[in-house]
């Protein structure tokens, strides 16, 4: 499966929005899968963003890929273990407080040390230090 989410950054630069997701139990970066709708990967990521958090003021911080990542997901119920091939992009939203949808149990804009007590998978990790150390806080 194919899916697009979104490393949204505060516009202070020092932080990063993730969601606590209700079926992983995980708190991730918001995303999910591509829908035969989406006209653009960038799109469906936008999508996702919105769909889980509500926020509908995200700036792209350039149309190209963020970064990718390839992850295992077992078996569950009727689904057999699969891959998701995570294409992610970054954004820029402004400070507001998002209205989280069904699948999101909680979501706080996070620094790293903040996420790394947290638990966030080093997936999560990684590209959140690479973007938070470019200091995003613009589109261009």
């Amino acid at each position: 499966h194919f899916t697009a989410s979104g490393f949204v950054v505060h516009p202070d630069g020092d932080r990063a929005l993730l969601v606590h997701h209700a079926k992983l139990d995980l708190w991730v970066q918001p995303g999910g899968h591509v829908e035969s709708t989406d006209v653009t990967l960038l799109g469906a990521a936008a999508r996702e963003i919105t769909e889980e958090t509500g926020l509908t003021e995200l700036r792209p911080v350039t149309g190209a890929l963020f970064d990718v990542d390839i992850h295992v997901f077992p078996e569950r119920g009727d689904q057999p273990e699969h891959r998701h091939y995570d294409l992610r992009f970054a954004f820029v939203a402004p400070d507001a407080v998002p209205d989280i949808g069904p699948e999101v149990l909680d979501f706080d804009w996070l620094d790293l040390d903040a996420a790394r007590r947290l638990g966030v998978d080093r997936s999560v990790i990684r590209p959140m230090t690479k973007i938070l150390a470019e200091g995003i806080t613009s589109a261009p």
